[in-house]
């Protein structure tokens, strides 16, 4: 009898918890009158997440995306350097473009994905987009990543993390908080890194730039966990981040 008492009381509390795990209310601030999302059938898929986000573009990038998605919708071949990858069933599409001229290589990769969450109420969409330039990885324009939710009764989908650490994606570089450039009274280059000051010349102050690290994100095509790299000229780390099936926590 005590066994089966302690059985029913941890699965009425594991029950309680997973029922209190949710997300902020005003993660969906949506306003009468606000589009909703248009797809046929039950759910949305990939495609029609992606229809969404470009369906206006108003940049470079979502200008660029807007057109190789055009010709991938439409069966025609892409511009040299461009590879479009559409996985509707495990939902994820990436863009790779690769530009080479007399003055410089580049590869800018955006991977836009989602996850159906444990509250059965919502997706979690992710966009991101890294940048490589002349042998290394820079933080771009648009580089990044960032979050929507998409409520899958009122279909409408809103940002809530431009970064994902609203999600429990955190990532520790080492160099938060870092202040550098040109000092016009002193006449001279700084880094402030740490609490610490360092006044130096222009030469030196360039290299400590190119030692910056550049966080790139690898977004799931199998499986469900952000795969997170920080790269240095020197090196790179990578960091796993586990999708509990409502946020995101670092593998252990």
């Amino acid at each position: 009898m005590k066994k089966t008492f302690f059985l029913v009381a941890a699965l009425l509390i594991c029950s309680a918890l997973s029922a209190q795990k949710t997300y902020p209310k005003d993660w969906e601030s949506y306003e009468d009158g606000d589009p909703q999302m248009t797809f046929k059938g039950k759910s949305p898929t990939i495609v029609d997440f992606v229809n969404n986000f470009l369906a206006e573009p108003e940049d470079e990038l979502f200008g660029g995306l807007s057109d190789m998605w055009e010709k991938y919708r439409k069966g025609k071949p892409q511009d040299k350097g461009d590879t479009v990858i559409v996985d509707i069933r495990n939902g994820y599409v990436c863009f790779k473009d690769h530009t080479e001229d007399s003055y410089a290589k580049s590869y800018s990769k955006t991977e836009i994905c989602y996850w159906n969450c444990s509250d059965g109420k919502h997706k979690l969409v992710a966009f991101s987009n890294d940048l490589w330039s002349d042998g290394k990885w820079v933080d771009g324009q648009y580089s990044g990543l960032s979050f929507y939710l998409y409520n899958n009764a009122k279909r409408g989908m809103t940002m809530v993390s431009n970064t994902g650490e609203e999600l429990g994606i955190v990532v520790k570089t080492g160099w938060e908080g870092e202040i550098s450039g040109y000092d016009a009274d002193n006449k001279t280059y700084f880094v402030q890194l740490n609490g610490k000051r360092k006044n130096m010349t222009q030469e030196e102050y360039h290299k400590f730039i190119d030692e910056r690290p550049v966080v790139t994100y690898s977004l799931p095509r199998t499986g469900k966990n952000m795969i997170v790299y920080i790269n240095t000229p020197s090196s790179r780390k990578k960091v796993i981040f586990e999708w509990d099936g409502m946020y995101f926590h670092p593998a252990k």
